[in-house]
């Protein structure tokens, strides 16, 4: 199998944690190598920094785990705010929340589950 980098992560699809570490060039073979596609391709820097756990994949960049908790986190706080702006905006006053909120909310809520999407920018006003 022909690899375009030399370094590369595997990491879990639902908790983003790295699982393993791939030098290509030190290897005999790949047989037991993930397929590429599957990998996350690094930069030497991120290779010299890497570290034996603590590290994920998130938004396809390799990153400190807190750092993944604390988006989840961003997100959980970002989706009670705009419930709490949907709620006083709209729905009290009768309104249908635009597509951008509904759009917006759905967007966190999939973070807050598990998916790897970056933490989206609040609609402007109504």
């Amino acid at each position: 199998m022909n690899y375009k980098k030399r370094y590369y992560a595997s990491f879990c699809k639902e908790n983003k944690h790295v699982t393993g570490w791939y030098d290509i060039q030190s290897l005999s073979h790949t047989n037991n190598v993930p397929l590429e596609k599957e990998l996350h391709a690094l930069t030497d820097e991120e290779w010299e920094k890497r570290e034996p756990i603590g590290f994920g994949v998130v938004d396809g960049k390799l990153v400190k785990m807190e750092q993944a908790i604390d988006r989840v986190h961003r997100a959980e706080t970002l989706l009670h705010e705009a419930r709490s702006y949907v709620h006083n905006n709209f729905i009290l006053l009768g309104e249908v929340p635009t597509q951008d909120w509904i759009d917006y909310q759905k967007t966190l809520i999939a973070i807050v589950n598990g998916a790897d999407a970056p933490v989206p920018t609040a609609p402007s006003g109504k």
